[in-house]
């Protein structure tokens, strides 16, 4: 599957101007559900280039919007080298989601059941889910496997799985209609 296959159903599904946001969600349900989540052959070194991303913004850049400007250079970089990466990119930001849930399943788990004291509040707790991720592979296979949370765990408060799914329907909008 690719974009030219795929640049109908929102074609089709926008015609009436008012139904873009519609179109857009349904074209990355379409994919989703055609392509499925990424494996972890995939995931983890598209989580890879995400996380260096990150570090150039946040680090190098020292952006207060890095999270925002990270997950919009995930996906410019990666259709700027093919166009059909856009596949890629909305199943990574699916499978980042999917992960982020297993993460507050377990973190929460782990907290209730006297294991880990995180003496976070909800926003926190929401926080250290949705940037755990960035510690990497590792420390997501030893909180999955093991029931280990990193030492100072929390990154702030980021909205990478908000900015990734932004970036998700902008960069669809875009390629959508930037038909070859």
């Amino acid at each position: 599957m690719n974009i030219s296959d795929l640049t109908d159903v929102v074609s089709a599904a926008s015609e009436a101007r008012g139904k873009e946001v519609e179109a857009i969600l349904n074209f990355q349900e379409h994919v989703v559900k055609e392509q499925g989540l990424l494996g972890k052959d995939e995931f983890w070194p598209e989580l890879d280039k995400f996380v260096a991303i990150v570090k150039k913004f946040r680090d190098g850049f020292k952006r207060s919007n890095w999270s925002e400007q990270a997950a919009d250079e995930f996906f410019r970089a990666a259709i700027c080298q093919d166009r059909d990466a856009l596949i890629m990119c909305i199943r990574f930001v699916a499978t980042y989601e999917a992960k982020v849930a297993k993460i507050c399943k377990t973190l929460d788990r782990l907290e209730k059941d006297g294991t880990h004291e995180l003496g976070l509040g909800d926003d926190g707790f929401g926080d250290l889910c949705d940037s755990f991720l960035l510690h990497g592979r590792d420390a997501y296979e030893r909180l999955m496997e093991e029931g280990v949370v990193p030492k100072n765990p929390a990154l702030g408060e980021n909205y990478i799985a908000m900015n990734l799914t932004r970036a998700a329907k902008e960069w669809v909008r875009n390629c959508v209609a930037w038909r070859p």
